[in-house]
């Protein structure tokens, strides 16, 4: 997309897949999010649960979903999921999304040189609690929300930052910023994730529109990555070193399952005679 001469973000393709230009072939491509790719081998059931926790409180609390859903047969998929959408929405489910998306911003702003003042008073106390990790980790903001390219897999994504911490490598340190309740449960997700970001060998240039090489001093860490839990409405913030060695290959495998999900001739039917149907 173009604003003004400059291209803001990429176009993407209806699943949301990035269009970007192969750096080989120069023309233009769909890449696999990173994200889609690192949520292949995490176990859902915690996940699952909850959101059909969410489904029956925001049933629960709206009515007109459950009139609406009284009127739905199983055939109405398309119906039963937008009510199922709703329901969520109804039950607050998205507004921590919502939060989330906030404070990634807010740590932008006060990065950039904004006054933490522009936080509102319920999250600043999040925003510095970020801000007096990165203190203490004596780490340097680089780059932020830059979107890579991983040809190798056909990947991309987009990481929070790019770190200097002499402390932990001579290399930049890719680091990630997460809002949500826990982390305990995605360690996995964010190490395969990350783990792309590292391993990518291009990036895309918002300003030019133009693939570039990364290489030389930018190349990032591909052994250790940096995740930021920021606990929204704590004031607290975690920082968890991630093993992005095992990370890069659990990547490898996601990819491997991904493929063997669209085999399609895993199984042939035989024919036999079968008992006529009674009308």
């Amino acid at each position: 997309m173009e604003e003004g001469g400059r291209v803001t973000e990429p176009s993407r393709d209806r699943w949301g897949r990035y269009i970007i230009p192969d750096p080989k072939t120069g023309e233009d491509r769909e890449w696999t999010r990173a994200t889609t790719i690192a949520g292949v081998l995490p176990d859902r059931y915690h996940l699952e649960r909850w959101g059909e926790r969410m489904v029956v409180l925001g049933i629960a609390r709206d009515e007109s979903l459950y009139v609406l859903a009284q009127t739905s047969k199983y055939e109405d998929k398309q119906q039963l999921d937008r009510i199922a959408r709703d329901a969520k929405s109804a039950a607050k489910s998205g507004s921590a999304a919502n939060v989330g998306t906030a404070i990634h911003k807010f740590t932008e702003m006060v990065e950039d040189g904004d006054s933490i003042d522009v936080v509102p008073q319920r999250y600043r106390a999040d925003v510095a609690a970020y801000l007096d990790a990165l203190k203490q980790l004596d780490a340097t903001v680089l780059s932020k929300e830059q979107i890579v390219l991983n040809p190798a897999v056909g990947v991309a994504g987009t990481y929070d930052r790019k770190l200097a911490i002499p402390r932990f490598s001579k290399s930049p340190i890719i680091g990630d910023i997460k809002t949500g309740r826990t982390v305990d449960f995605g360690l996995l997700e964010f190490s395969v994730q990350l783990a792309i970001y590292a391993n990518s060998e291009y990036r895309f240039d918002v300003d030019t529109g133009e693939v570039e090489d990364i290489g030389g001093k930018d190349t990032p860490d591909r052994e250790v990555g940096l995740l930021f839990h920021i606990q929204a409405g704590k004031g607290r913030c975690e920082v968890w070193e991630l093993d992005l060695v095992r990370g890069w290959e659990a990547a490898k495998v996601a990819l491997q399952v991904r493929e063997m999900r669209s085999w399609k001739d895993l199984g042939k039917k035989i024919e036999i005679t079968q008992p006529e149907e009674e009308e």
